[in-house]
């Protein structure tokens, strides 16, 4: 069984219905442009995609480890969009 590990993230309020659609009211803190959330969540490929999912309008505030997990994944998307000369194709 997978334990779930605590995070703590900021989401942009333009994606407000996804983040009420995920997550429990109680984990939930929404101020005027923007949502933290802290809750537990299991570490797994769906947690690192879902981040991803948001673009800029996420910020992975802890743990420090999923941060740096999803800079990775996102570099290689973003090499993987430019073409031979290094500009978007």
């Amino acid at each position: 069984m997978q334990t779930d590990i605590e995070v703590k993230l900021w989401f942009s309020c333009r994606h407000a219905h996804r983040i009420y659609d995920v997550f429990e009211f109680a984990y939930i803190e929404s101020m005027e442009d923007e949502i933290y959330v802290t809750a537990p969540i299991p570490e797994d490929e769906w947690l690192y995609s879902f981040l991803l999912s948001f673009g800029e309008n996420v910020k992975v505030i802890q743990p420090e480890h999923i941060k740096k997990g999803t800079e990775k994944p996102a570099k290689a998307t973003l090499l993987s969009m430019k073409g031979k000369d290094g500009r978007a194709s």
